[in-house]
């Protein structure tokens, strides 16, 4: 009896903490539906030679916030000039006794980047075409002296430049196939071809396919409706009518992985009908890469980069081998591959040129503050790669706040704000901006209702819990007085 009493106690308790909590809620500023807009993070330009002795003595990073690229609809719209845009230069210096030209590359952004999250839930359906346009170079920009240079658009496989590495992203942009410990040029490649036949549709026939080693990749390719299940090293499919499918096995044979007939995918119940090898063919991983070039989705994509780019999409989602279909790779990079413009810059023996490169800037977009909050994000760790280092300038010219940056020194000027620094800084730039320096995530107030259900939460507490309390003491005290009477013999007249 006093366990169930302490049970419905607890309840009344947990009901007034989830009710009062009610009343705490936080109101978003987008009509009650929380929602982040992801933009562009920024990085500067990078060397791809480890040796090479040019110094930046002077970066002045300009970051030009005339207005916010968010409309009403939370749509992203266009960054022109007159807008918001970075302008980064840099102030070269070779203290060599002869010219030096460097190869330099500026990251610009992913497929992956410019995403809206509503509610917790990522989506691509806000991204506007002059989003698009940005990413196919005609907003970026690089100078010599103000001399426009000719830039060569790469591509590399990434995630995002908001987990950018400098030394794992940069070994990806390579001239030449990278090396990994697996995949490489000449690794043998087996594309078979199958034949079901027999089969019983009333008994959920499927093709099951376990690898032999842990250094064999399936790629296979299913017909249409069917979907790949994996159930720890075994993959399996729907097979539907008498169809051929074909199964790419990388770093093996026809011998490696045999897919056999069963019911529901498990491979100890067998299925009628039969599955028969009709043809093996022969190849290399480089040609059998580069004949999936069509499925990047990037037009302009060179030979090398897609190797390069495949191979590491490849050994990202399988380190120790495994089962997909060609469309779980290929979508993987088409998704997130990191756009670069590479150029050339030649400096003359002591002589200093000043390198400029531009672009839009998309910031991310946090809609749970009152009003929206922006967060831009500069990579100043890449500049670690230069052979010194001087001096940092920053410049925010905007008419908003700055609320808050991880880089502390900013001091009001006349357009915005500015940071000077000698040496290159620990850490990213991260900076928010906001219409109104005291942005915060607003509480949703006391309203009619909120008020009368509060009221009865505290009736609950208050009276009916100590008239409940009571009422069962009083039986408790009776149904005592009765038992001790009953064992007594005796009984109330």
């Amino acid at each position: 009896m006093r366990r169930a009493f302490c049970r419905r106690i607890l309840s009344l308790l947990l009901t007034v903490c989830v009710l009062t909590g009610l009343f705490c809620i936080p109101a978003s500023a987008n009509s009650g539906i929380y929602s982040y807009w992801r933009g562009l993070t920024h990085a500067g330009v990078m060397l791809t030679d480890g040796n090479c002795p040019i110094e930046v003595t002077h970066e002045k990073l300009t970051l030009n916030v005339r207005e916010f690229p968010i409309d009403e609809s939370y749509r992203i719209v266009e960054m022109t000039p007159s807008g918001s845009e970075m302008i980064a230069e840099y102030t070269l210096y070779n203290p060599s006794d002869e010219p030096v030209t460097a190869r330099l590359v500026f990251p610009a952004g992913t497929r992956s980047d410019g995403k809206m999250e509503v509610n917790g839930l990522f989506s691509g359906a806000h991204r506007s075409e002059s989003y698009a346009d940005t990413l196919n170079g005609e907003a970026y920009g690089a100078s010599v002296n103000g001399d426009p240079v000719e830039t060569k658009t790469r591509y590399t496989f990434g995630t995002a430049l908001s987990d950018f590495n400098v030394r794992r992203d940069m070994r990806l942009l390579s001239d030449d196939p990278i090396a990994d410990s697996f995949l490489s040029p000449d690794l043998p490649v087996t594309v078979c071809t199958y034949a079901a036949s027999g089969l019983d549709p009333d008994e959920y026939p499927t093709a099951a396919l376990t690898p032999a080693n842990d250094r064999v990749i399936c790629m296979s390719r299913l017909a249409e409706g069917s979907v790949l299940h994996i159930r720890k090293k075994t993959a399996s499919w729907r097979l539907y009518g008498e169809i051929d499918f074909s199964v790419t096995v990388i770093g093996g044979t026809e011998k490696d992985a045999v897919p056999v007939l069963c019911v529901d995918g498990i491979p100890s119940k067998p299925a009628n009908g039969k599955i028969e090898l009709k043809s093996a063919e022969k190849t290399m991983y480089a040609e059998f890469a580069q004949s999936l070039i069509g499925y990047s989705g990037v037009p302009d994509i060179s030979q090398t980069d897609w190797y390069n780019a495949f191979t590491a999409s490849l050994a990202a989602r399988f380190p120790q081998g495994g089962c997909c279909t060609l469309a779980d790779v290929t979508e993987l990079f088409e998704v997130s591959p990191i756009r670069w413009y590479d150029y050339e810059v030649t400096v003359g023996a002591g002589e200093t040129v000043v390198n400029t490169v531009k672009a839009p800037l998309y910031p991310d977009v946090d809609s749970e503050y009152e009003p929206d909050i922006f967060k831009y994000t500069y990579l100043l760790s890449p500049a670690a790669l230069w052979a010194d280092f001087g001096t940092l300038e920053i410049e925010i010219n905007t008419p908003y706040y700055l609320i808050k940056s991880n880089q502390k020194g900013f001091e009001k000027a006349e357009n915005g704000y500015r940071l000077t620094r000698e040496g290159l800084p620990k850490g990213e730039l991260k900076i928010t901006l906001a219409e109104s320096a005291d942005a915060k995530i607003p509480y949703a107030g006391f309203n009619a209702i909120r008020t009368v259900l509060f009221c009865c939460v505290l009736l609950g507490i208050f009276v009916v819990s100590p008239v409940f309390l009571v009422c069962w003491f009083v039986r408790w005290l009776l149904k005592r007085k009765k038992s001790e009477d009953l064992e007594k013999g005796s009984f109330p007249q």
